[in-house]
C-alpha cells in the first residue's frame, strides 16, 4: 500500500456521504466519509481516510469535486452600505458549524426565538425578530418547493445574504467551474481553465 501514485477525488465537498476514492496500482478504496487528510510524514505525502482508517503513501495528489452545488453568488451590499462592499470574509470566519449541524439544532417547528439563538451561537450573527419569523415560516421553501426542499435552510440562507454577503441560486448541482489543487508529479499542469477530462490526462501522464 506504499507503492504507486495516488489520486483522490472528493465529490460535493463538505456534504455528508460524499464519495472519497483513493486509487493507485496498489490500492483502490471507496469510502462514505466526510473527512480525509493529506499530510507529510517522513518526507512522504500521506493520504488518510478518516472514515475507513486507510492510510496510503502517495507520490501525488489532486483534489477537486465532480460538480459545484448551490450556485454561489456574491452579494454587493450589506444592510446599510452605500457603496459596493462585497463578500464579508470576517463574518464568514466566525462560522462555527455547517448548515447540516444548524438544521439538527433547529429541529422541527423551531420558534423565532430559537432560530435567533442558534444563529447567534453558530454564526455569530444577531438576526432580527422579523428575519427569524421569516425563517420560522420557511417563506423561500413555500414559494418554490420543487427547487428548495430542505426545511428552513433556504429561508435562513436568504436572510443571511446581507450579513455574509453570499447568496445561493439553487440547492442542486450547477454548471459553475470548480477548483482543482495538485501536488507532486505533473501538478504544475493543474492551473488555468481546464476541461474535466484534462485531469485524467494529467494523472495518466504522471503514472507512466
Amino acid at each position: 500500500m506504499t507503492e504507486g501514485h495516488t489520486y483522490w477525488e472528493s465529490s460535493s465537498a463538505g456534504m455528508p456521504g460524499r464519495r472519497v476514492t483513493v486509487a493507485s496500482p496498489a490500492v483502490s478504496v471507496v469510502a462514505s466519509t466526510v473527512d480525509v487528510r493529506a499530510s507529510r510524514r517522513d518526507g512522504d505525502l500521506v493520504v488518510t481516510s478518516l472514515g475507513t482508517g486507510v492510510v496510503v503513501r502517495a507520490d501525488g495528489l489532486i483534489v477537486t469535486a465532480d460538480h459545484e452545488t448551490a450556485g454561489m453568488a456574491l452579494i454587493g451590499h450589506s444592510k446599510d452600505s452605500k457603496e459596493y462592499v462585497g463578500i464579508d470574509l470576517t463574518a464568514i470566519r466566525k462560522v462555527k458549524a455547517s448548515f447540516e449541524v444548524i438544521a439538527d439544532e433547529l429541529g422541527k417547528n423551531p420558534t423565532p426565538q430559537k432560530i435567533q439563538t442558534v444563529v447567534k451561537e453558530y454564526l455569530g450573527i444577531e438576526i432580527t425578530e422579523d428575519e427569524a419569523k421569516m425563517v420560522a415560516n420557511d417563506t423561500i421553501r413555500k414559494l418554490d418547493p420543487a427547487n428548495y426542499s430542505y426545511p428552513y435552510l433556504h429561508s435562513l440562507a436568504f436572510v443571511l445574504r446581507p450579513y455574509l454577503r453570499v447568496g445561493w441560486g439553487s440547492q442542486t448541482h450547477t454548471a459553475s467551474p470548480l477548483y482543482a489543487f495538485g501536488v507532486g508529479p505533473g501538478s504544475e499542469r493543474v492551473k488555468g481553465l481546464l476541461h474535466n477530462t484534462q485531469l485524467f490526462e494529467i494523472m495518466k501522464t504522471a503514472m507512466e
